[in-house]
């Protein structure tokens, strides 16, 4: 079971696609558990290990180094990454689902 977060400014775009994903996972027989918040509950899911992966929407890719810092200092071995913008702008949960599990098991 892959346990995947995505974050967004406020959760809304990322809550949308986290339930595509979830069914893209459902059809292609894929366990995860995907969910979506807002970008400033990141930093408890890394403090607590909440998720295997975390991808975050291209508009708050600035914060990516700020995660991968934190999850160092709390020894947290998640993959943090951004979304691709073409599939975040088009919410293609089976594209972001394919791209997140790449990453996952390439880490």
């Amino acid at each position: 079971m892959i346990r995947i977060l995505l974050s967004c400014g406020q959760g809304f775009s990322s809550g949308f696609i986290a339930n595509s994903m979830r069914k893209a996972a459902k059809s292609k027989l894929i366990e995860a558990t995907v969910s979506a918040v807002g970008d400033i509950e990141v930093p408890d899911s890394i403090e607590h290990k909440t998720a295997d992966i975390i991808l975050l929407g291209p508009h708050i890719k600035y914060k990516l180094q700020e995660f991968e810092d934190l999850a160092a200092k709390y020894n947290n071995p998640v993959v943090i990454s951004v979304m691709n913008q073409k599939d975040y702008s088009q919410m293609n949960g089976a594209a972001i689902l394919k791209d997140a599990l790449e990453l996952y098991n390439n880490k």
